[in-house]
């Protein structure tokens, strides 16, 4: 990740890494494989950190492991944001993670505590807290389209990022694919581990827009801008890229009216 973040990539620009494993909670492992969770320490943290070469954007953790909250704060003094995911954090340990410096969820629902009417859990503390961005997956699949429109009217259109969680089958056919070393099953479009667990996505951004603005009261600026300006703004990066507007890098994509790239232009250059 360093490497290519130093050295460019031809058709796309790398804007960070994001740490998301090692230091999550089995109940809630999702496609990760827990036999290699560990304890977050600062020496790991600071591994890691090290490795990156300053690419290191995002972190993500599950907060009731941390023997002190403290830790978040060691991590964000560093620049980089930490978020909240693979979690069975309860609403009371999520409100103090996000009062310790965390500022956001790892895509919301999936991978964390739901929402109970006498226990909000994880996902309760994240959609009422005004401060947290929440990452969503807007497949259709992984929210059903009435909580991906409760997200959007509790959250607002300025605190929602869309994310795609693609993994290596995106854009192939059915079959059967590996996500790090383990193995997966796409049918129908949709990944999942051989115990039935969603593995990431085959969504590609174009139709999570799309779908976004589609199945919810999301108007099509809001939309384009959950999958562009938002994610720059929680990055810092808001003043290079995110929107067209003079001054800025010509990063864009040109869709037709049924939603297929007919043009991506990267750095000014035009790509596709």
């Amino acid at each position: 990740m360093a490497s290519a973040y130093q050295k460019g990539l031809a058709g796309a620009q790398l804007l960070g890494a994001y740490n998301e494993g090692l230091f999550f909670a089995e109940a809630h492992k999702g496609a990760h494989n827990e036999s290699f969770f560990l304890e977050l320490t600062k020496q790991r943290f600071d591994e890691i950190y090290a490795a990156c070469e300053g690419c290191l954007s995002s972190f993500a953790l599950a907060p009731e492991l941390l023997k002190s909250p403290d830790m978040i704060r060691y991590i964000t003094d560093k620049g980089v944001r930490v978020m909240l995911g693979h979690t069975d954090a309860n609403f009371e340990q999520t409100t103090q993670a996000l009062a310790h410096g965390a500022c956001g969820g790892v895509h919301i629902f999936n991978g964390m505590r739901g929402i109970h009417h006498r226990d909000p859990g994880c996902t309760g503390a994240l959609l009422m807290d005004s401060d947290a961005m929440v990452e969503l997956i807007p497949d259709g699949i992984h929210l059903h389209p009435s909580i991906m429109n409760m997200v959007y009217r509790l959250k607002g259109a300025d605190k929602i990022a869309l994310i795609t969680d693609c993994v290596s089958a995106g854009g192939l056919q059915d079959g059967r694919y590996r996500l790090g070393e383990l193995p997966i099953v796409v049918e129908q479009g949709v990944a999942r581990t051989e115990s039935g667990s969603l593995a990431g996505s085959t969504l590609t951004m174009e139709v999570g827009v799309e779908r976004f603005y589609n199945l919810t009261d999301a108007s099509l600026v809001e939309a384009t801008n959950m999958a562009s300006l938002v994610p720059a703004e929680f990055l810092n990066k808001a003043e290079q890229i995110g929107s067209i507007a003079v001054g800025k890098q010509a990063n864009f994509a040109l869709l037709d009216k049924d939603f297929s790239v007919q043009a991506t232009i990267c750095a000014g250059k035009q790509i596709f």
